[in-house]
């Protein structure tokens, strides 16, 4: 991997970082307004809910 390859990937990556946001109580709030972000994000939750689904709460 070259130089600049590393370094592409590190700003990507504190890019991603600067998405998200943990308060004190733990609770994780991700900064969705850029729409190509939005869709990565709504991707992989697709992805994690069809991977482990929820069953039906019972009655």
């Amino acid at each position: 991997m070259n130089k600049q390859s590393i370094h592409t990937s590190k700003r990507r990556s504190d890019n991603a970082m600067s998405n998200i946001t943990v308060d004190k109580d733990g609770g994780i709030q991700l900064d969705v307004s850029n729409p190509e972000t939005t869709k990565k994000l709504l991707d992989i939750l697709d992805t994690f809910r069809k991977a482990r689904p929820v069953p039906a709460p019972q009655k």
